[in-house]
């Protein structure tokens, strides 16, 4: 029995969520890798809102995931 199984042994509900996207693989994986979540200002704009950290400008953000 894996550390899962033994702390959260039972779940309600599962769920399964998908788009389809008109691109090649490569191009995605280009995207994705391309993704730095420092530059998101809508990331940024909803991690405020979800804490309690004091509001800064869009311009000051700490990043979300330091490289």
């Amino acid at each position: 029995m894996d550390l899962l199984d033994t702390h959260l042994p039972h779940f309600q509900f599962r769920e399964q969520h998908s788009i389809d996207i008109r691109a090649t693989a490569a191009r995605i994986m280009a995207a994705v890798q391309g993704y730095d979540s420092r530059d998101d200002a809508l990331l940024h704009k909803i991690l405020d809102t979800r804490t309690d950290r004091p509001k800064k400008s869009s311009h000051q953000h700490q990043p979300v995931y330091p490289r």
